[in-house]
């Protein structure tokens, strides 16, 4: 995940939020500070908001935000969003999980997806990280549960 270096900063009375009433002078807040935010994997792009009262912050300020924020996301991203998003697992990686859910060995899956035995085992160990599982048995109990 990472934060955009374009974020936005705007004040309760910038017009550039709406007409007539704004959302922030509605919500009871003076400072909006919009960091946008993307998954690694997929490329989705979100956006984290801060919304405050006072001055604006300095810029070590909002740098530190900035990476907060990419922070925050990118752990809200793995331990919620994935696992309502059919566990962020791309086509290729859903497929080898298949496979290794019907107990076949890397080099028997590569030869059914046509694929050297290395992409095999690179997929395993994306698959090992993205369901934050340490082996085989716990990814496919993992991917059954989810």
């Amino acid at each position: 995940m990472h934060a955009s270096n374009i974020s936005s900063v705007w004040r309760a009375d910038d017009p550039v939020l709406g007409s007539g009433q704004n959302l922030l002078a509605q919500l009871g807040f003076e400072l909006l500070l919009c960091v946008p935010v993307s998954t690694a994997t997929t490329g989705a792009r979100y956006a984290v908001l801060f919304l405050g009262d006072g001055k604006d912050v300095g810029q070590a300020a909002h740098y530190e935000l900035c990476y907060s924020a990419a922070s925050a996301f990118d752990h809200f991203y793995r331990a919620t969003l994935t696992n309502k998003a059919g566990i962020g697992l791309t086509p290729s990686e859903t497929e080898i999980l298949k496979w290794i859910s019907h107990g076949k060995t890397a080099s028997e899956i590569a030869l059914i997806v046509s694929v050297p035995e290395h992409t095999v085992n690179s997929h395993t160990a994306t698959i090992l990280k993205k369901l934050d599982v340490v082996n085989r048995t716990q990814m496919v109990a993992k991917a059954i549960r989810e």
